[in-house]
């Protein structure tokens, strides 16, 4: 029977050639677009669901609110993760990340900056799982000074990966970092990726406070434990160790909870090691794949509805000889279906020819071998049979209906199906397309905005030169010189980083807009003379640094407009920033406003 239904169905494809490549060619191209949006999808929900432990593994962020502000950390204080650990039973683990500081490593006269070494718990591959080449992951990190290097990290330094054991590079401290583990480069589907892990013991002084933000912390829990138990174990925490250090400046600190797996698509966090999704963008581009293939089917129905009149005799006589009205229902959509499979065939070799220029379009790097994964081909599954049962439902019920004695008599060789059905049909593919073009012409008007939005500094025409070794920073006043000499260089500056990027934020008293002195938190960027100007910032108010003011190296600050409105400033010349450091309290005073950006604070440190 079924050998049966697809000879026919064969044989009427082949008979008309034009009208089945019309057909075919329509639904390849909404599955091919409906395919590739599934995998972008299917690979931004797998993120770190890799690791064993994944379903118990959460991050603890940190929610902070000042008087007049709040903001959330993705850092936790270093003394968290061993209070968790000691004193919280339900705690398994807790694993504690922190990056190392910009640092050159060599191996013989090789050597490379690198700023993506961290340090972390021994426990860490209990906790995560991370593919060993070579090494045991249980003592990997155990002592001071071991390092365990990512593949791609080890054949920088070593010609062969499988000699790298037990080797050693140095920093430029002449620290001496034994390998004692190697293994696969992290996924790129992960929220963090590492270069290197360096035992956090190698650092024993490198304690921390309950004030002082600078580590990633991750717990291991029990399987099916309330979190809620959790939530109120860290609100008794703060409590007892953070509300004393943070009471008098009328912060308060809450902790929470972040599924790992989670954390690519749902958090909003702007110090994120890596750069997140965004779940709205997944609903977005689900609906998006939906609609194009609603449209392809709709399409199908249009252009077999509207050939039925061709089809007419045949059903007649079909029904004369005795066929029954499932059997042509059975032929019809089994039609459909070789016309789907087909299409998804075609749509195969398209996805395997896009796949390369798609994964540049959107940063990915999915590979064709991802299609042989289970939900992918549940997935092409239920497209076959959506789109050719749904495809071919309409046309078979309505040719089937045909009444056999008006087919031979001619009494339906005119008609194209139900006009109002049909007249249905066209309306709504074409609102949905236009309702797709329409959210197109915003998408793209929107990026074309962020592209062209003034960042209050100039990007064009800079260019960034990273000194990562502390001998490179020592000589960076003479690089300055040196560039200054070219005739094509129209300015230099120097910064502690690029704009936005590694601001550090302090506890000051600031003078707010009565005159009272007030804490505040303060975000802190150190920058030269000639950055301000360098980078075409706008000085709205007062003056930018100046040589020819010997007090600015100590005392002169930059405030941006945000930091002006936050504190009420009418006028902001003048106004003190004081802090007690190690050398006892000193006092600086802005001189002048930079137009916003990033920072509530800019001033010079040298």
């Amino acid at each position: 029977m079924l050998k049966s239904l697809l000879t026919i169905a064969v044989r009427s494809l082949l008979k008309d050639k034009a009208f089945s490549t019309l057909n075919i060619v329509g639904l390849t191209i909404g599955i091919t677009c409906s395919m590739l949006l599934l995998m972008y999808i299917l690979d931004e929900f797998s993120y770190d669901r890799y690791h064993k432990n994944a379903p118990n593994i959460y991050r603890i962020v940190s929610n902070i609110k000042e008087p007049d502000n709040a903001f959330t950390w993705s850092s936790t204080q270093m003394p968290l993760g061993d209070e968790v650990r000691d004193n919280y039973p339900e705690v398994i683990n807790a694993v504690r990340f922190v990056q190392m500081n910009n640092n050159v490593y060599k191996k013989g006269d090789t050597q490379f900056p690198e700023n993506s070494f961290y340090l972390a718990d021994s426990t860490v591959f209990d906790m995560f799982s991370y593919d060993f080449i070579s090494g045991d992951p249980a003592t990997a990190l155990d002592n001071p000074f071991n390092v365990v290097l990512t593949e791609t990290t080890a054949k920088k330094y070593f010609q062969n990966i499988s000699e790298a054991l037990g080797q050693s590079i140095l920093n430029q401290q002449n620290e001496e970092f034994k390998v004692t583990g190697v293994i696969k480069d992290v996924p790129r589907n992960s929220h963090f990726r590492f270069d290197a892990l360096v035992s956090r013991s190698t650092r024993p002084k490198l304690q921390g406070s309950w004030g002082n933000f600078s580590v990633v912390t991750y717990l291991q829990l029990a399987d099916g434990y309330d979190l809620n138990k959790m939530q109120s174990s860290l609100e008794k925490i703060i409590k007892e160790k953070v509300n004393p250090v943070f009471e008098e400046a009328g912060v308060k600190v809450q902790y929470e909870l972040q599924p790992i797996t989670r954390i690519h698509l749902y958090s909003k966090i702007q110090d994120e090691a890596e750069s997140g999704g965004d779940i709205a963008y997944i609903y977005t581009f689900g609906a998006v794949a939906a609609f194009m293939l609603i449209i392809a089917c709709i399409n199908y129905i249009n252009l077999t509805t509207a050939r039925s009149a061709n089809r007419a005799k045949e059903v007649g006589i079909r029904k004369v000889m005795g066929s029954q009205r499932q059997q042509l229902i059975g032929q019809f959509i089994t039609e459909s279906v070789v016309v789907t499979v087909m299409a998804l065939l075609l749509s195969l070799v398209l996805i395997y020819l896009l796949l390369p220029p798609f994964n540049t379009l959107v940063n990915k790097q999915i590979e064709f071998a991802h299609f042989m994964q289970k939900p992918v081909l549940m997935s092409l599954l239920c497209v076959v049979l959506f789109t050719g049962i749904l495809g071919g439902s309409y046309p078979a019920f309505y040719l089937s209906g045909f009444n056999p004695i008006d087919v031979l008599k001619g009494k339906v060789s005119g008609r194209g199906g139900n006009v109002a059905f049909r007249k249905t049909l066209v309306v709504s593919q074409f609102a949905l397309t236009i309702f797709m073009l329409i959210c197109t012409l915003i998408v793209f008007d929107q990026l074309r905005y962020m592209r062209n939005k003034d960042l209050g500094f100039d990007k064009e025409q800079v260019v960034r030169i990273q000194l990562s070794s502390r001998e490179q920073q020592r000589q960076s006043q003479a690089l300055v010189e040196k560039l200054k000499q070219s005739s094509e260089v129209a300015g230099v500056g120097m910064a502690e980083a690029s704009p936005g990027e590694r601001i550090g934020k302090g506890l000051f008293q600031v003078e707010d807009g009565e005159g009272k002195m007030v804490q505040r938190g303060v975000d802190l960027y150190g920058a030269d003379y000639d950055f301000v100007k360098t980078l075409g910032m706008e000085i709205v108010a007062g003056r930018d640094f100046s040589r020819d003011v010997s007090s600015d190296t100590t005392y002169a600050v930059l405030a941006n407009e945000s930091m002006v409105k936050r504190m009420g400033w009418k006028d902001p010349i003048g106004k003190r920033f004081t802090d007690g450091g190690d050398g006892g309290q000193f006092e600086k005073r802005v001189v002048g406003v930079i137009k916003d950006y990033h920072q509530n604070s800019l001033y010079d440190p040298i």
